[in-house]
């Protein structure tokens, strides 16, 4: 095992919704590991139905570097 080299991290699927513990802001998964801020709760519920919360899955904060941040969905 100790010959195997560290490669990069798995990014979430493109659709995906995520966030981290320390910020409470949910973003959309992107094609090229791009995340968009999803603005408001109405927007998440139309966008991605009423149980839209139920959807989000919670990133260790040390993975947040590496995706870039797009354009917010508005």
């Amino acid at each position: 095992m100790a010959s195997y080299s560290l490669g990069t991290n798995v990014a979430f699927k493109t659709g995906t919704l995520i966030k981290i513990p320390s910020v409470p802001k949910v973003y959309k998964v992107e094609a090229g590991g791009v995340i968009r801020w999803v603005k408001t709760e109405a927007l998440a519920a139309n966008l991605f139905g009423s149980d839209w919360a139920s959807k989000v899955k919670d990133m260790p904060e040390s993975f947040f570097t590496d995706y870039t941040v797009g354009a917010d969905l508005e």
